[in-house]
């Protein structure tokens, strides 16, 4: 479904940003989001509009990668985590 391509998107965006490898604008947003922690946790923002606010970035996103498993999160490169989240969203989708 639509809805899982988007998740994956977007926690390939965080999952980039975090390493590294993100753009820069969307690296500011990231780290003004990110507690130093071992399992990489994003703080999650509140938003006062609650249809668009839930829906931007800067909610959404740090929701979603708090979800995640650890494993999927700590992974070791970028097609590690494509392949980890794929899966996992997979069996999301298709119970």
């Amino acid at each position: 479904p639509a809805s899982y391509r988007i998740d994956f998107k977007v926690l390939l965006l965080v999952y980039k940003t975090l390493n590294g490898f993100g753009p820069a604008f969307i690296r500011i947003l990231v780290i003004l989001l990110h507690r130093s922690s071992a399992a990489a946790f994003l703080n999650t923002k509140h938003s006062t509009k609650k249809k668009t606010g839930d829906a931007a970035f800067f909610s959404y996103a740090p929701k979603l990668w708090n979800s995640l498993p650890k494993d999927i999160r700590e992974a070791g490169s970028v097609e590690i985590f494509k392949h980890h989240l794929k899966t996992y969203l997979f069996n999301r989708a298709f119970p």
